[in-house]
């Protein structure tokens, strides 16, 4: 058991056994009429309950608690009431006795008859309890302030459900503004010491910095599986993450490396995945230096596309830069690696359905049709170490690009030959 619980439970206690005791043994009850104890007794609670409706007025402004300023206002009363009834005292203020100390006397010992026999025991005993009572909780709430640090978190526990429910609002605002500090580096500090003025504690704003780090941690390591324009779209709008999806004009880049089996068949798997990274980590900041989306890595191939969540009016551009970029830096790599395979990379610009396809408990984000089938089958065509596009993307490249016709191509899954061309350079 806490020190603090056996500490009230001594409080609640004493005044129960002493009343008890009485009610038990009229005999040893005395009757004691002390007119200045009575006046600074009930002087000394009518201060306590100013105290009291001063502070859960205040923290019913802050909050905007219709409860908590009820509570206000009934202190605030009650100290009306006992402060006049304290300066209504006979033999301290006034000569005599007055019709309303009376009345508010024979009013108490109504109230008091209930606990004992004999009413002139309950003169003092009423008022000592009534000080007790007011005087506990004076104490519980300096005790809640010191803990908490902060004066709405006093009476936290008395607030509507909807000031709760408001509450929780602003809390996952002042939640992301602490979340969007950490991840800009910006100044924490300042931010939880302008909550603590608005009124959180000091526990509060405590659990909100650490839940903020976790947070940001849990999201750092999600961001590294997720686009980051997916992650973001999905941040302001949750709710593209519903199953399905719809049609889009995308351009679609797919490359993968030409011999790979070969070179994997005889080396480690370590070496492998080793090389594999080295490429990645050249080919994925050309791809988001253009706004691509990966959609996903398949081994040695990747896939990745254009206008497929942000408005990319440019995107076949866009698709034909990424696509250069990933072939330079692939070289660059390749010259200091004669053994290693180098990238065949294609281009395809037409519909496709973009959404997310799986089931409730896991899914993910893709694009389905026949432009990205496309781009699988034109990528086969390509030499080693060169791009090629088809003729949608042609058309939309215009005079921006510089192509070398390859002729049209018999693919699988077509008709008809498609026409292919090799990409050499873009502009704009």
């Amino acid at each position: 058991m806490s020190r603090r619980l056996r500490l009230w439970i001594t409080v609640l206690a004493l005044p129960l056994a002493a009343l008890g005791l009485l009610v038990a043994e009229p005999d040893i009850d005395l009757r004691w009429e002390h007119h200045p104890s009575h006046f600074w007794l009930v002087l000394t609670v009518a201060g306590v309950n100013v105290a009291l409706g001063l502070f859960a007025s205040e923290a019913a402004a802050r909050r905007d608690d219709d409860r908590t300023f009820l509570v206000s206002m009934a202190l605030l009363a009650s100290a009306g009431f006992l402060g006049l009834h304290a300066l209504a005292t006979p033999g301290v203020l006034l000569d005599h006795t007055t019709a309303g100390f009376s009345v508010a006397a024979r009013v108490g010992l109504l109230l008091a008859a209930g606990f004992a026999r004999t009413w002139h025991a309950m003169w003092w005993e009423w008022h000592v309890l009534m000080a007790v009572a007011f005087g506990a909780i004076l104490v519980a709430a300096r005790l809640e302030y010191r803990r908490e640090g902060s004066l709405t978190a006093v009476f936290a526990g008395i607030y509507l459900d909807r000031t709760l429910r408001r509450i929780d609002r602003h809390e996952a605002e002042r939640l992301s503004a602490v979340v969007d500090a950490i991840r800009s580096g910006g100044p924490v500090d300042q931010i939880l010491a302008r909550f603590r003025q608005e009124g959180m504690s000091r526990e509060e704003a405590d659990v909100l910095e650490r839940s903020a780090r976790e947070l940001s941690r849990v999201d750092a390591l999600f961001h590294l599986y997720v686009a980051p324009q997916l992650a973001t779209s999905l941040a302001r709008q949750p709710e593209r993450a519903r199953l399905g999806g719809g049609e889009r004009e995308v351009s679609v880049l797919f490359a993968d490396l030409a011999g790979f089996p070969g070179f994997s068949e005889d080396r480690p798997a370590s070496e492998v995945v080793e090389m594999l990274n080295r490429y990645w980590a050249a080919a994925v900041p050309a791809v988001l230096e253009e706004g691509g989306l990966i959609d996903r890595f398949a081994g040695d191939a990747i896939i990745v596309v254009f206008n497929a969540v942000a408005e990319q009016p440019d995107h076949a551009v866009r698709a034909a830069r990424a696509a250069l970029a990933i072939r330079s830096e692939a070289d660059r790599l390749a010259a200091d690696h004669s053994s290693w395979p180098r990238f065949r990379i294609a281009v395809s610009t037409g519909p496709a359905m973009v959404g997310n396809v799986g089931a409730d408990l896991q899914r993910s984000f893709t694009v389905i049709g026949d432009t990205i089938n496309l781009a699988a089958r034109l990528q086969a065509t390509a030499p080693p170490g060169e791009v090629v596009i088809g003729p949608t993307t042609w058309e939309d490249l215009g005079d921006r690009a510089t192509v070398v016709p390859l002729g049209p191509a018999e693919l699988r899954g077509k008709r008809e030959p498609v026409p292919v061309y090799r990409l050499v350079s873009v502009t704009g």
